[in-house]
């Protein structure tokens, strides 16, 4: 995301520039140098800027001690029309595989109790079901969430809805980015097998 009246205009004009993320080694903080490493400037094609939440990204974008933000749509979207900034790209061109939404349950529920788990996963897929089915209630829901216009929200929902599984089920291809990025980012200094990360044990889910 850019500022509205941004001498950027395109991706090749990032090359250099300075984008603010959440904090160093968090999901922001990993997309950014993709960028750089697929347009053929390294991994340091970009400089990142750990500033927390969207808000003093925000203000340091528009007192111009930034270049840009790594951020969510819909806040892209929301600047949009405020007409304060603009979405210059999204990240699927560069993270086109990819896993953001997960499920976490402690081992010891799974194992104590893995029906409580199993009905949880089902309501957790209904809903996706439910908001695929219904985007006019899905969206006047976030945008009570999120505090966000109804154009924003149904912005938001065209561009993300696809990216919702319905049961469940792992991207063999997308494992394997998050175990590089594990790597990439100095969290593990190797690539851990697929039993450490996850289980299949209740897939694919039946909602």
């Amino acid at each position: 995301v850019i500022g509205a009246n941004s001498p950027i205009k395109t991706v090749a004009d990032l090359k250099g520039k300075t984008l603010a993320v959440t904090t160093a080694g968090s999901l922001t903080d990993w997309l950014a140098p993709r960028i750089g490493v697929q347009e053929g400037w390294g991994k340091d094609g970009l400089k990142t800027l750990a500033l927390g939440g969207f808000a003093p990204a925000l203000a340091a974008l528009r007192t111009g001690q930034i270049d840009g933000i790594m951020a969510a749509i819909e806040a892209g979207y929301g600047l949009e029309e405020k007409h304060e900034g603009k979405v210059l790209v999204g990240m699927e061109k560069y993270a086109p595989k990819f896993i953001t939404h997960v499920v976490y349950a402690r081992k010891d529920l799974i194992a104590k109790n893995p029906d409580l788990v199993k009905r949880f996963l089902q309501g957790f897929f209904a809903t996706i079901a439910f908001e695929k089915a219904n985007k006019d209630k899905t969206t006047e829901i976030a945008m009570q969430v999120l505090h966000q216009s109804k154009i924003v929200m149904d912005r938001t929902y065209d561009y993300e809805i696809s990216m919702f599984e319905d049961d469940g089920h792992f991207d063999p291809a997308a494992v394997e980015v998050i175990k590089d990025s594990f790597v990439d980012m100095g969290i593990l200094d190797h690539k851990p097998p697929n039993d450490e990360l996850f289980t299949t044990q209740f897939l694919p889910v039946r909602p």
